[in-house]
């Protein structure tokens, strides 16, 4: 019989040591610390707002459900358990605010969102590169993280680039890194960068942000969800972030855009849409290192292997959702959407040849200016600039043959290399 990995154990800056081992203390003698109550989160939210209108109710039976994981779930860190807090907490704020922004001035449902392109597909497939390197063109625009994070009041052109709001969102990923440091190898960001669009989807509690936290209970959810309401409310944030700015393109992106994919067509019908693929024999351990790297900030405890066969099922998904989306949409006659493949191998290797194919297939002009800030890009972000993100199949207790026969049907579909 294989002999089961121990559980990963990262590192911990020596306050985060003291915190837990306080916690776990107090936990002995009872309820847990910092454990959460929804009912009180939303008093509080609207007590703080001074707005009680929150739109919908789509977002209690996720809220009870991270609640409960902070009550009954496994054990978080005390960075966890403040984190969810935190997040909780402004999430209900941001629901509210934005609910009444559109109620007080309804003519921002009337900005129009055209053509936005997407970048999708599974995690580790190059959609961060992508996205960053698509954000360099003027006539793009990118939800910045701090415009995730805090999306109203709407921002303003004026103090575009010094709204309080961009130190705040810095703190937050000094804080994610401290506590984290492997996670700046995997994934880089700042306060002022170009952000996934599941910080935007988290303010319905109803996004994939939070299964990279959590797994379990929440996984089960998500997978039994309809996404039209996320995207309603994705739509709504992009005309709140748009309605004092020019009309720009928007450039979005985060790998569940593939599994939400027939949802998104449905809020985006001349939506553009690039899909990214790798070999998975890279992106399986690819992600459960990632997974287990940002769960390892908040758990007392991860299971490396548990995270391997997570994806090794949830790749499936993604992959046949998606496909089945895609296919759907291109028999349809009167479709204004249009679809672009992209392998990474290729995105590596020439980025900016990639970047005139996509501009290609979509009919977009290329400008001078653009293409030489996209080179400037390329030159000043290398591979692995800040470090190399090592990982093997063995460590997440995936099995190259299964993988192989699982997934043969999507590299023929697409004529893949497992090579």
């Amino acid at each position: 019989m294989k002999k089961k990995k121990d559980s990963y154990k990262p590192y911990r800056p020596v306050p985060a040591k003291i915190a837990n081992g306080i916690m776990r203390g107090l936990d002995r003698f009872g309820t847990r610390t910092l454990a959460q109550d929804e009912e009180k989160l939303i008093a509080k939210a609207r007590k703080k707002t001074g707005i009680h209108d929150f739109g919908d109710d789509s977002f209690r039976e996720p809220l009870h459900i991270l609640c409960e994981l902070t009550r009954k779930g496994k054990t978080l860190t005390a960075a966890g358990r403040i984190l969810f807090k935190i997040v909780l907490q402004e999430i209900l704020e941001n629901k509210l605010m934005i609910n009444d922004q559109v109620t007080r001035h309804p003519e921002i449902h009337e900005i129009e969102i055209r053509k936005p392109i997407f970048i999708g597909g599974l995690p580790r497939t190059g959609s961060t590169y992508l996205h960053h390197l698509l954000a360099q063109d003027p006539a793009n625009r990118a939800p910045l993280h701090w415009e995730t994070y805090a999306p109203v009041p709407p921002p303003e052109p004026a103090t575009y680039e010094t709204d309080p709001r961009i130190k705040k969102g810095q703190q937050i990923w000094s804080l994610l890194y401290y506590v984290a440091p492997d996670m700046r190898a995997v994934h880089e960001s700042s306060g002022d960068s170009p952000e996934e669009c599941f910080f935007l989807m988290k303010n319905d509690l109803i996004s994939w942000w939070f299964n990279v936290l959590t797994g379990d209970e929440y996984l089960d959810f998500l997978l039994r969800q309809d996404f039209t309401l996320s995207y309603r409310l994705h739509k709504r944030q992009l005309q709140i972030l748009q309605w004092k700015f020019p009309q720009r393109t928007w450039v979005l992106k985060t790998p569940s855009h593939l599994y939400g994919l027939g949802e998104l067509l449905n809020v985006y019908p001349d939506a553009r849409f690039i899909h990214l693929h790798r070999n998975l024999l890279e992106v399986f351990p690819s992600i459960s290192s990632l997974y287990t790297k940002v769960r390892g900030a908040f758990f007392e405890e991860v299971d490396p292997e548990a995270i391997g066969a997570e994806w090794f099922d949830l790749g499936l998904k993604y992959i046949e959702r998606g496909i089945a989306a895609r296919e759907k949409e291109e028999q349809r006659k009167d479709s204004k959407a249009l679809f672009h493949d992209i392998l990474y191998p290729d995105l590596v290797a020439d980025p900016m040849g990639t970047v005139e194919k996509i501009y290609g297939a979509f009919g977009i002009d290329l400008s001078e200016e653009a293409a030489a800030r996209m080179k400037r890009y390329v030159a000043a972000n290398p591979q692995n600039k800040h470090g190399k993100h090592h990982y093997s199949l063995e460590e997440y207790g995936l099995d190259e043959k299964k993988i192989r026969e699982r997934y043969g049907p999507y590299y023929e579909r697409f004529g893949l290399s497992w090579g």
